[in-house]
């Protein structure tokens, strides 16, 4: 599947906003159609062992693992950061117990991404309540601009999209983003078409 993509019968559509594609472009947005790319196509970076260094004592283990933290991560070579540009934010609705008087309604919450260069990827990331209003207001104020990490264990692969509040990698992972990276890292899902 590319950036556009083809129902029977029907013209070809904008996979961010659903509008008809017509001479490589979207009618509507104007973005040019890409193929969809998977996370790997990321220009992803190893997280500098300085970082590791800075962080200090953890308290907090990567998921329920008690020998890993984010430090241990980034000393073996296994944190990695990419700059992404984000297409836009949804959240998925759902009733916490559905088969009890007291039902609640929840939230889960995603942000869309493509590659700096605009190639869409195929893959949405959960994220906490908070870094998907920052990447909301972000989005209201024209800027797309944000960052993902990537860390590796055994041959499992998580990873956190986030709208970056500073350049420093340190400051950013001291203050609660390995924690976020813990909690929602294993939550990804296929790009959300607008269709």
């Amino acid at each position: 599947m590319g950036f556009f993509f083809k129902k029977a019968n029907k013209a070809n559509r904008c996979l961010l906003c659903g509008s008809e594609v017509a001479a490589g472009k979207c009618t509507a947005c104007g973005r040019e159609a890409k193929p969809l790319v998977p996370l790997s196509a990321l220009n992803w970076q190893k997280v500098p062992l300085s970082v590791g260094e800075a962080l200090g004592e953890q308290k907090k283990k990567l998921f329920g693992n008690a020998l890993l933290t984010v430090k241990e991560m980034i000393a073996n070579g296994e944190l990695y950061i990419a700059d992404i540009h984000i297409d836009g934010v949804y959240e998925h609705e759902y009733d916490s117990t559905p088969d009890e008087e007291d039902c609640r309604t929840e939230y889960d919450y995603y942000i869309q991404f493509s590659t700096p260069d605009l190639a869409p990827c195929d893959t949405d990331c959960e994220v906490s309540e908070g870094d998907y209003d920052r990447a909301e207001a972000l989005l209201k104020s024209g800027r797309h601009d944000a960052k993902i990490l990537w860390g590796r264990k055994k041959k499992a692969n998580y990873y956190y999209a986030f709208v970056s509040r500073n350049s420093d990698a340190a400051a950013m992972l001291t203050k609660g983003l390995f924690e976020k990276f813990i909690g929602f890292g294993e939550c990804t899902e296929k790009r959300k078409l607008p269709y």
